[in-house]
């Protein structure tokens, strides 16, 4: 279907479950309570393939696991108002399980060599419980009224994002059958930390002007890293918590 080029099979489906709830409190005309959690329950069935003609017979690419993960959150905040600033304070905490087990080993363990390979690994490796993790992740927003139609403000908070499955479960293999690319289940959820200094005007009680200035720190985001023993029999990429950067800015907005 679709000529030569057209060498990809994927018959994979992907289940997601979300239930949330969310409750809001007004308590007085200072105090304004929230609070709600979410569960995400994600099933995926992975069956994919290339079918490349410089392959051995049968040694085509194939991708095919199962994983469960899920994802709960539960969040607190509270606004509170006075007629001079206004709060927004908050924490949420965020519980990730790649759930099941996964390969133990060492770096450069020949396991991965074409001897072995990903056809072998169950005899070959000891499998260990994949890692629970939980991250509090503070949050805080502060404004200033200067006149009816103007406010400065400033706006603080930890963010954990969602890993990509391929870097969490994939196990690739090459033409010859050693293990080319592993996921790391065990990698930790990406975080950013930002902060927002700011200044809001009503214009005309038609439009808003926004002028703002941001940094953004970056970290434990997932980075490929190759590893090749000296003989080069064993070559292969893991998904490692490595990068990080920063990012300064000013936003403009009308």
């Amino acid at each position: 279907f679709g000529g030569h080029w057209a060498e990809g099979r994927d018959s994979s489906t992907v289940e997601v479950m979300t239930v949330r709830l969310d409750i809001t409190s007004q308590r007085n005309q200072v105090a304004q309570f929230k609070g709600g959690f979410e569960l995400v329950a994600s099933d995926y069935d992975v069956n994919q393939r290339r079918l490349e003609t410089f392959f051995l017979s049968g040694a085509s690419p194939k991708f095919y696991w199962k994983r469960n993960p899920r994802q709960f959150a539960a969040y607190v905040q509270t606004k509170l108002e006075f007629n001079a600033m206004i709060a927004n304070m908050g924490v949420r905490w965020d519980r990730w399980d790649s759930s099941g087990q996964w390969w133990a080993y060492e770096n450069f363990t020949t396991a991965f060599s074409a001897k072995i390979g990903k056809k072998n690994l169950e005899s070959a490796l000891e499998t260990a419980p994949v890692k629970k993790q939980s991250y509090f992740s503070p949050r805080l927003g502060i404004s200033f009224p200067v006149t009816a139609d103007s406010k400065l403000f400033f706006n603080y908070g930890h963010f954990r994002q969602m890993l990509n499955p391929h870097s969490l479960f994939l196990v690739d293999e090459t033409a010859q059958g050693n293990v080319s690319e592993i996921g790391n289940p065990n990698a930790p959820m990406p975080r950013t930390i930002n902060y927002e200094l700011g200044f809001e005007q009503n214009l005309f009680d038609r439009y808003l002007l926004r002028i703002s200035g941001y940094y953004k720190a970056n970290d434990d985001q997932s980075n490929r890293v190759n590893y090749t023993n000296l003989d080069e029999t064993v070559l292969y990429a893991l998904w490692e918590p490595l990068n990080y950067d920063d990012i300064r800015g000013f936003e403009l907005t009308l």
